[in-house]
This record gives C-alpha cells, structure tokens and sequence, in this order.
C-alpha cells in the first residue's frame, strides 16, 4: 500500500499525522527551511538544527509552546503512531543554511523523499545536497516552473561582487 499523500495547503500524511511544509499552524509539521512561506506556528516542529536556530531568531516562541523535535542530518527517529515502524531521517537540501529533506521509510508504503526548495549546486551558504534513494520523491520549488529563467551562477556572483564593493565604497 502507498503512501497517503494529501494535498491541501502543505502536504499531509493521515498514516502519521504529521504536515510536511504546512503552510498554515498545524499541530505537528516537518520545517524544510527558515523562509518564511515555510514557517507557521506550529504545535510541534521537526527540523535540522540549522534551520532550528533560524527559526528561533525568525519566529520566536515567546510563549513557550512550540516543541521542537531537532533531528541532525543522517540520524533516525520514529514519527506517528497509528503506523509503527515509520522511521524518517534529514538530508541536506543545499538550499540554505540547515535546508533539509525528510526521508521517510516505512515496510508496506516504501520509502518517501520530501524537499522543499533545493539546489543540487554546490553553494557558499548551505550544506551541499545529498539526497538519498527513494521510491517516491515530491519535491515542492519556489522556481520549478519553466517561465523561471535565471541568469548563470558566475553572472549573478559577479555583480553581487560589484554591488557589495560600491556599497563598501560609498560607506
């Protein structure tokens, strides 16, 4: 049996009760990154460490009551219990600083990968990509569409060099 995977304003699975990117508070919901079209108020947080430091300084939890499950990249831990045996893991996205993918695994629904946004380049300001096998991926990306057409790496770094020297030159 596959994988349950509703879409309604963030992806949900009803098998474990957990969002993945929800856009609005849920009770228990995966964090991909610190932007902030992927933070809400959630109950209770699945997240790399990177992007737990950047949420704290993004969204404090001045009451208190976010509960925040930080699980560093490569390690395992279980999620939900209406199905024993879902064990999920974080692997670097190469988006931003703490960016992560969820693998989760299950016997019977095989193994999903969910990304939010990623960038399979190496970059200067994240962990490089790593994306592991899986039997589904679903892949949510601010500029996946085929109208979004970016200007080449060495361009874009070429005139944040300019732009960061005039603005150190004016003062």
């Amino acid at each position: 049996m596959p994988w349950d995977v509703q879409f309604r304003n963030g992806l949900y699975l009803p098998q474990i009760d957990w969002w993945l990117d929800a856009h609005h508070p849920v009770t228990r919901s995966f964090v991909s990154h610190a932007h902030f079209d992927h933070l809400a108020a959630h109950r209770e947080v699945l997240l790399s460490p990177g992007t737990a430091a950047l949420m704290r300084a993004r969204m404090p939890d001045r009451a208190g009551e976010r509960v925040e499950r930080i699980l560093p990249f490569g390690e395992t831990t279980t999620l939900g219990t209406e199905q024993p045996g879902v064990t999920v893991s974080l692997h670097p996205a190469g988006h931003i600083h703490g960016s992560a993918m969820i693998l989760l695994e299950h016997p019977h629904h095989g193994r999903l990968l969910y990304t939010g946004d990623f960038k399979l380049r190496p970059g200067r300001s994240a962990e490089p990509c790593a994306p592991p096998r899986a039997d589904l991926v679903i892949m949510e990306t601010t500029y996946g569409r085929p109208h979004y057409i970016l200007p080449p790496t060495g361009i874009v770094l070429t005139d944040v060099i300019a732009f960061c020297r005039a603005a150190l030159e004016e003062g």
